[in-house]
């Protein structure tokens, strides 16, 4: 009686999808000439850093808290690379940026550019052909920075072969170490770090195939910084990512929306032997889309 009992049960899990379902080959779109995208991003932070002296004095004590919020369009001009776009053209409909709680617009507020990759660095130029300058050039010289450096840390994050809803992997975390610790400033201990992502669903959106992945990192940070203002962090210093990724997988099209969540608090020393607490937390999030037609 009882083996009959569990004849219904193991019939509907061996035909019910998750177990049905064959294993998926994520592909993600690579940015072609032509390509346009309307994108969303938006990040917030906050920041405690507390230095002492050895008789325990405290000599600096300051704690901020900033965000910025963009929407424009962008138009791929050139892709001569994987890893970053030769030319693109950005017309920006909304650059604000808060700090401390306060909110103003920022210098990109409004304004159409040209970002070209020359040499060994990207230059900008408004749409006008007058060169950027000032805060509006360090503020895109920060959001191409990624680009600049040759990352694309979402393909390292990717499965090496097909997977199942469900299943999990081992993203390339040596990869996203080495190029953490580059964009940082600083060094990571790769061998101790770890990752995983997972596929959790699969769904259509728009006559398109997306796939909803969950990923943890958990990144040994040894050092931040450089000079005098080098941190030597305590061994073990964790700084711990979380990203949700829902995006398009059968390489149609560059839309999805990423969220990502970032912390680390720790004790570390200064090259000038002072101690120093910090404790970070950030937040944010990408959108991306295409025109409708």
């Amino acid at each position: 009686m009882t083996r009959l009992a569990l004849v219904p049960a193991t019939l509907l899990l061996a035909f019910s999808p998750a177990f049905a379902q064959d294993a998926i080959t994520i592909k993600l779109r690579k940015p072609a000439d032509g390509d346009v995208l309307l994108v969303k991003k938006s990040d917030t932070s906050k920041t405690s850093f507390v230095v002492v002296d050895a008789a325990g004095t405290v000599l600096l004590d300051k704690k901020e808290s900033k965000g910025r919020t963009y929407e424009f369009t962008e138009t791929i001009l050139k892709q001569e690379s994987d890893l970053r776009v030769s030319k693109a053209a950005r017309d920006y409909a909304k650059a604000q940026l808060v700090l401390d709680g306060k909110s103003k617009d920022g210098p990109l507020q409004g304004k159409s550019i040209v970002a070209e990759w020359k040499g060994d660095k990207y230059e900008f130029t408004y749409k006008s052909g007058e060169k950027v300058e000032g805060d509006a050039a360090n503020d895109l010289t920060d959001q191409f920075k990624s680009q600049a450096e040759g990352s694309n840390k979402i393909e390292l994050m990717m499965p090496k072969g097909p997977v199942k809803v469900g299943a999990s992997w081992q993203p390339d975390v040596a990869a996203i170490a080495g190029d953490l610790a580059k964009a940082l400033g600083g060094a990571i201990d790769a061998g101790k770090s770890t990752a995983k992502g997972t596929l959790v669903k699969v769904h259509e959106k728009d006559k398109r195939k997306f796939g909803e992945m969950k990923f943890h990192m958990e990144f040994i940070v040894q050092t931040l910084g450089k000079g005098d203002g080098q941190l030597t962090f305590a061994p073990g210093t964790k700084m711990v990512v979380e990203i949700n990724l829902d995006a398009c997988i059968d390489g149609s099209a560059q839309v999805g929306v990423m969220r990502s969540k970032m912390s680390m608090s720790g004790n570390a020393t200064l090259a000038t032997g002072q101690s120093a607490m910090i404790d970070i937390s950030a937040e944010g999030t990408n959108a991306q889309d295409v025109p409708r037609k």
